[in-house]
C-alpha cells in the first residue's frame, strides 16, 4: 500500500511521543557534546505527516546533549549520518538555559544516550537505512557533470552533489530536465565506489527487471522534501508503489540488461530444446525466443528484449562464409586448453585423426616432429642420468656436513647450558637478596614515617602550647605593669560598651551628581588616574577588567613575579577610587605572616586571663572595628573599603581567611557576615568591603587551594619597566589625597551584573570553552560559570570591542582569569585540558598563558598556572 501524505501538520511535541520522526541532524563541531535536530515528518504506518515548527519552538529544532558513556561525536555521525529516524520517549522536555532574545531560538533542550537500550533514552536515533521506510521511499538525487545518457549503463562512477543526502534508500531516482520537463530516471541501486566516499556505482534495479524508466516528476502525488536548518532541501523522496503504477506508461524506457546476460538466457533456451544447434536449427530457436516467457529464460522477455536476441541470432555466420581474417580471429579467441580439450575428447578425436591422416604433408611433418622428439628424449635421458649421479654425490656430501655440524652444535649447546645454569643460580640468589633488602627498606620507611609523624605531632603540640603560653604570659605581664601604673590595657570584651570609644570610619568627600555618570564616564575617570597620573601602562580594557573583578568579586588576586607592581597597583586603585583621603582613609594594608592558621591570627583573639580581646594585627583590627560601627548606621550611600592582603600566600589563605570564603557566596538579602573573636565580641562585616590579595610565584609560599581559586578572580600582572614594589614609581609624585570618592552603588551600576543576557557570540564562545574542558577531563564549576557569565555581561558593554583585536576581550579576560588558574596536574590530567583550550579560537590572552603553562611543564611533567 502506498504512503499517504497528510495535510494536517503536528504542532505539539507531546503528540509525537514514541513515533518515528524523519529528521535532519546537525552535529556541529566535533569536540562539543551537543547536536541539533530538526524533525520534519512523522511516519505512522502508511501515513506521513509534516511537523510544524511550533512543535519545537521557536525554529522547529530540538537541541540535545550527548550523555556520558556514548561514543565520540564523529563516530555517531558515521553511524547515523544527517538523515535519521528519531524518537522522543519522554514528553516533559527540559528548558534551554540559553533560550531568549539575542541568544538561542530553541526553547527546549534534551539529552540522548547512545549506550542505553532502545526506548530507555529520552531521545534515540535509528539509521534511515535500517528502517522499512528506506524500502518504501524512493530517494531522488541530482548528479554532477551535466546530462547523463540513460540509454546504457555508464562505465564510470557517478557523482551526486555534496549538498544533498548521500544515497541511502534501496531505490534511487535521478532528476534531470529533458523534453522541457523535470524527469525522474530509474529506479537505480547505488553503491559507494571502492575507495571513494563521493562516487557511486549505478545500476538498474533487479527488482524492476533491469529496466530504466523516465517519469514526469509532476505525476507524483506523494513527493516530500526534508529540509536543512536553513530551509534548503536536503533529501527528496517519492513513493515506490506509486512509481510502480507510473512506469506502466513512462515517458521513456531503456533496457540495461547486458548482451552477455541475454546470451545466457538464449543458451538456457537452446540447451533444453537444441543441444547440437546448427544453422538449420536457428529458425526453431527464433521461434522459441518469440514464444519464451520468464520461466523458460529466467529473465523478463519484453518485446524489446526479444528483438535484441533475434538480432543477435541473425548476425550468425557459417565457417565457409567467414574470411581468413575472421577465421584467424575466431581461432585466436579460443583458449589453447579449451581447443586441446575439444580435439582430444572421445567424441571428436577419431574424426579429427582421420582427417589429419589423409593429408601426406601433415603425415611427413608429424614423422619429422616424432624423430626430432625422440632425439631430444634420448639426450634428455643422458643428461638426467648424469644429473642424478651428481645429485647422489652431493647428497652424500650434505649428509657428512650435517653430521659434523650437528656434533659441533651439540657441544656448543652443552657449554651454553652449563653457563646458563650457573647464571640462573646467581640470579636466583640476587633475587633473594633483593627481596630481603626491599623488605628491610619497607620496614625502615614505615619506621621513618611513624617517627616523623610522632615528631611532627610533638612539634605542633609544643608550638601551640608555646604560642598560647607566650600570649598569656605577655598579656598578664603587660596587664600587671599597666595596672601598677594606673592605666587601662587591651580591648574589653564588651567592645566599648563600658565607656571605651570604638574607632569609626570617617566619611570621605565624594563625587557630586554620581547618579548622572554613565559607565563610560566612571571608567575614563579611573583610567585617567591609573594611567595618566600614576603612569601605569594599562589599556582601557585592562583597567575595565580590574574594576569589573573588584566590583563583582569579594576578593581579587594580583599574581606575578616579585617586582611586577602588585602592591603598588593596589595603592593606585585605592587612590583612584578616592579611598586615601587623609581625613577619611578607607584603605589598609595587612602584611601576611608565616604560621597564620586562623582568622584570629589575622584580626585578633580573646585573652581569658585579661578578659580582653588582643589585636593580632592593628591595621586589620582597627579596620574591622570601624566598619562594624559604620555598618550599624543607616547611611544612604556607602563608599567602598579596600583591604590589601600583601603576600597573601605566605600562609594558607583558606585557613586564616576562612570566614570570608562564605561571604563570597553571599547574595543580596542574605544575613551579613559576623566575625566572632570570642568573649562575646564580634564584628559585622558590611557588603561594601573588598579584598585585594597579592601572591608571588616561588617555593617559599603556600599553594592556593581550589576552593579559594573558585571564588577569586586571578589577574596576572606582566613585568613593566619599573619596580613598583621597591618604590621606583613611574610617577613618584602621584598624589591622590584630594581625589573624591565614588560610592559602591555607582561602581555596581557601571561594572556590576547586567540584567540582560549575553550576546549570542559571547555565550557560544563561553559554552565552547566549558565543553572543551569537560571533554578533556576537567569540569568548570557552576560557581565559576556564573562568575564568568556575570563578568561578560558587564564587560561587553563597558569594554571597547569595536576592533578585531578586542572583539573577544570580555570572554578572553574571563576565561584567562577563572579557568586557567584552576588547571594544575600531570601530563595525563592537565595537558589535555590546556590543549583543548588552545583549540578554541579568538582568545589571544588565554592562548598566551596556556602556551606559557605548557612550556613551563615540559621538563617536570607538571602543569600549573602559578609557574
Amino acid at each position: 500500500m502506498s504512503y499517504v501524505l497528510e495535510n494536517q501538520p503536528y504542532d505539539d511535541h507531546e503528540d509525537l511521543l514514541k513515533k518515528d520522526l524523519l529528521a535532519y541532524v546537525d552535529y556541529g563541531k566535533l569536540y562539543g557534546k551537543r547536536i541539533l535536530s530538526w524533525p520534519r515528518y512523522v511516519i505512522d504506518g502508511d501515513d506521513v505527516s509534516p511537523i510544524s515548527a511550533s512543535a519545537f519552538p521557536d525554529a522547529g529544532c530540538l537541541p540535545m546533549n550527548i550523555a556520558e558513556g556514548s561514543p565520540e561525536k564523529s563516530k555517531i555521525e558515521d553511524m547515523f549520518g544527517n538523515l535519521v529516524i528519531m524518537r522522543v520517549n519522554e514528553g516533559e522536555l527540559r528548558g534551554n538555559y540559553f533560550y531568549g532574545p539575542d541568544q538561542e531560538p530553541h526553547k527546549y533542550n534534551s539529552i540522548i544516550n547512545f549506550s542505553k537500550k532502545p526506548g530507555q533514552s529520552v531521545v534515540e536515533f535509528r539509521s534511515f537505512a535500517s528502517h522499512n521506510a528506506s524500502c518504501r521511499l524512493v530517494q531522488v538525487v541530482y548528479l554532477e557533470g551535466g546530462k547523463m545518457d540513460f540509454s546504457r549503463k555508464p562505465s564510470d562512477p557517478v557523482f551526486p552533489y555534496d549538498d544533498q543526502a548521500a544515497p541511502m534508500a534501496k531505490f534511487v531516482m535521478v532528476a534531470q530536465v529533458s523534453h522541457g520537463k523535470r524527469l525522474l530516471y530509474g529506479p537505480f541501486e547505488m553503491q559507494e565506489a571502492a575507495g571513494r566516499s563521493d562516487a557511486y556505482e549505478i545500476d538498474a534495479s533487479q527488482s524492476f527487471d533491469r529496466f530504466v524508466y523516465a517519469v514526469d516528476e509532476a505525476s507524483f502525488k506523494f513527493n516530500i522534501d526534508v529540509e536543512r536548518d536553513d530551509g534548503m532541501p536536503f533529501a527528496q523522496f517519492v513513493d515506490v508503489d506509486e512509481l510502480r503504477e507510473l512506469i506502466k506508461d513512462p515517458v521513456e524506457s531503456y533496457d540495461w540488461m547486458s548482451a552477455s546476460e541475454l546470451l545466457d538466457a538464449c543458451g538456457r533456451l537452446a540447451k533444453s530444446a537444441l543441444p547440437n544447434i546448427t544453422k538449420s536449427d536457428v529458425k526453431a530457436l527464433k521461434a522459441a525466443i518469440e514464444s519464451a516467457d520468464y520461466v523458460d529464460s529466467m529473465i523478463s522477455m519484453s518485446p524489446m528484449r526479444r528483438k535484441r536476441l533475434l538480432d543477435m541470432l541473425d548476425s550468425r555466420e557459417s565457417w565457409d562464409e567467414m574470411s581468413d581474417e575472421r577465421k584467424a580471429a575466431a581461432i585466436g579467441e579460443i583458449p589453447v586448453d579449451k581447443l586441446a580439450e575439444y580435439v582430444l575428447s572421445d567424441d571428436h578425436f577419431a574424426r579429427f585423426y582421420e582427417k589429419v591422416s589423409e593429408n601426406d604433408e601433415v603425415r611427413r611433418r608429424a614423422e619429422a616432429r616424432e624423430a626430432e622428439a625422440t632425439a631430444r628424449v634420448t639426450a634428455a635421458e643422458a643428461k638426467a642420468a648424469a644429473a642424478e649421479a651428481k645429485a647422489k654425490e652431493a647428497d652424500a656430501e650434505r649428509i657428512r656436513a650435517e653430521s659434523a655440524r650437528d656434533e659441533q652444535k651439540r657441544q656448543i649447546v652443552s657449554e651454553i647450558q652449563e653457563e646458563l645454569d650457573e647464571k640462573r643460580d646467581e640470579l636466583r640468589q640476587l633475587d633473594d637478596d633483593r627481596s630481603e633488602l626491599e623488605n628491610r627498606i619497607n620496614e625502615l620507611r614505615e619506621g621513618e614515617y611513624a617517627a616523623k609523624s610522632a615528631i611532627r605531632k610533638v612539634v605542633n603540640d609544643f608550638r601551640e602550647e608555646q604560642a598560647v603560653s607566650e600570649h598569656i604570659l605577655k598579656s598578664v605581664a603587660v596587664q600587671e605593669l599597666v595596672e601598677s601604673l594606673g592605666a587601662p590595657s587591651g580591648a574589653r570584651v564588651d567592645g566599648g560598651r563600658s565607656g571605651e570609644a570604638r574607632p569609626e570610619a570617617a566619611s570621605p568627600a565624594i563625587v557630586s551628581d554620581q547618579g548622572c555618570m554613565k559607565p563610560g564616564d566612571v571608567l575614563r575617570r579611573i583610567e585617567g588616574a591609573v594611567v595618566d597620573r600614576a603612569g601605569r601602562e594599562f589599556s582601557c580594557n585592562e583597567v575595565a577588567n580590574i574594576l569589573i573583578c573588584l566590583t563583582q568579586g569579594y576578593i581579587t588576586t594580583f599574581a606575578g613575579y616579585p617586582g611586577t607592581g602588585k602592591t603598588s597597583l593596589a595603592r593606585i586603585l585605592a587612590g583612584a577610587l578616592g579611598l586615601v583621603q587623609p581625613s577619611a582613609r578607607r584603605y589598609s594594608e595587612v602584611s601576611v605572616e608565616r604560621g597564620w592558621t586562623s582568622y584570629k591570627d589575622f584580626v585578633g583573639y580573646y585573652n581569658p586571663f585579661s578578659q580582653r580581646v588582643e589585636p593580632a594585627n592593628s591595621a586589620a583590627f582597627s579596620a574591622f572595628s570601624a566598619l562594624d560601627s559604620e555598618n550599624r548606621t543607616d547611611a544612604a550611600e556607602h563608599v567602598p573599603y579596600l583591604m590589601l592582603l600583601d603576600e597573601a600566600n605566605l600562609s594558607s589563605i583558606e585557613h586564616y581567611w576562612s570566614p570570608f570564603l562564605l561571604a563570597c557566596d553571599r547574595r543580596e538579602g542574605s544575613p551579613e557576615l559576623s566575625l566572632s573573636l570570642g568573649g562575646g565580641l564580634s564584628f559585622s562585616v558590611p557588603s561594601w568591603l573588598r579584598f585585594v590579595a597579592t601572591v608571588n610565584f616561588d617555593h617559599t609560599t603556600e599553594e592556593l587551594s581550589p576552593r579559594f581559586l573558585d571564588r577569586s578572580w586571578v589577574i596576572m600582572l606582566e613585568p613593566q619597566d619599573f619596580d613598583f614594589d621597591n618604590g621606583d614609581f613611574a610617577r613618584e609624585d602621584a598624589d591622590f589625597s584630594s581625589q573624591e570618592a565614588l560610592n559602591i552603588e555607582t561602581l555596581q551600576s557601571a561594572f556590576g551584573l547586567r540584567p540582560g543576557g549575553l550576546d549570542v557570540s559571547s555565550a557560544s564562545r563561553l559554552r565552547e570553552v566549558v565543553e572543551a574542558c569537560r571533554e578533556a577531563g576537567m569540569s568548570v564549576s557552576p560557581r565559576s560559570q556564573v562568575m564568568m557569565r556575570n563578568y561578560v555581561s558587564a564587560a561587553q558593554e563597558v569594554m571597547d570591542v569595536s576592533t578585531a583585536a578586542t572583539a573577544d576581550d570580555p570572554v578572553d579576560f574571563a576565561v584567562c582569569q577563572k579557568v586557567l588558574p584552576r588547571i594544575s596536574g600531570t601530563e595525563e590530567s592537565a595537558k589535555p585540558v590546556l590543549e583543548a583550550i588552545l583549540g578554541v579560537g579568538g582568545l589571544p590572552r588565554t592562548k598566551r598563558h596556556a602556551e606559557r603553562m605548557l612550556k613551563a611543564g615540559e621538563g617536570s611533567g607538571f602543569y600549573q598556572f602559578f609557574a
